[in-house]
């Protein structure tokens, strides 16, 4: 079947899409995914997290189309909309890795004195309370990580994808940072 979209213009495609056009979508999508992957590669050094962008990216396109205006060209917009979605990306990667670091190290600095040992226990004891709520995989994702194990590393061992792992994370990071935020700040820092 012959591609009707092919010499369409881009703005021409996103119309379309507003019209919730999937040949108009899939067109749009064919011509900017490689270069949108490429661009994202370039910027995170990690395959599935460019990937994982780029397809975001796109839903994201689909699903608000019509709220799209452009006051320009449509690769300027999506390029810029990419390197939002990738400066989001780090920002929250890096968010999770200070704080991953500071409990990995709370976990393993010991103290002598007696009322930190007492308030450490305490402190253990309402996290592992805590982490209650969550499943066997994820209870187990959150003690990888505080062992030092990357999400490659915990995906294959737990059987799930990288995406997932890297997700769930993130979720259960913000549950207990929102639960123990305040006594995370005095201990820490």
């Amino acid at each position: 079947m012959k591609n009707k979209f092919i010499h369409s213009s881009d703005n021409e495609l996103l119309m379309l899409i507003n019209d919730r056009n999937p040949h108009a979508f899939t067109e749009l999508y064919n011509r900017y995914k490689k270069p949108l992957l490429i661009y994202a590669y370039q910027k995170l050094e990690n395959k599935q997290e460019a990937e994982d962008v780029v397809s975001e990216l796109f839903i994201k396109l689909w699903n608000d189309s019509q709220s799209i205006i452009l006051q320009g060209e449509f690769r300027y917009y999506v390029f810029k909309m990419l390197k939002n979605r990738i400066l989001n990306q780090i920002s929250s990667s890096q968010r999770v890795h200070v704080f991953v670091e500071s409990l990995s190290h709370f976990s393993n600095t010991h103290q002598n004195d007696t009322d930190f040992l007492i308030r450490e226990k305490q402190f253990d004891v309402e996290i592992d309370n805590y982490l209650n709520r969550f499943s066997d995989r994820q209870k187990q994702m959150v003690k990888m990580r505080i062992e030092g194990y990357k999400n490659p590393e915990i995906a294959e061992e737990l059987g799930m994808s990288e995406k997932t792992v890297r997700n769930q994370y993130s979720s259960i990071v913000k549950s207990i940072k929102t639960k123990f935020g305040s006594i995370l700040f005095f201990l820490f820092f």
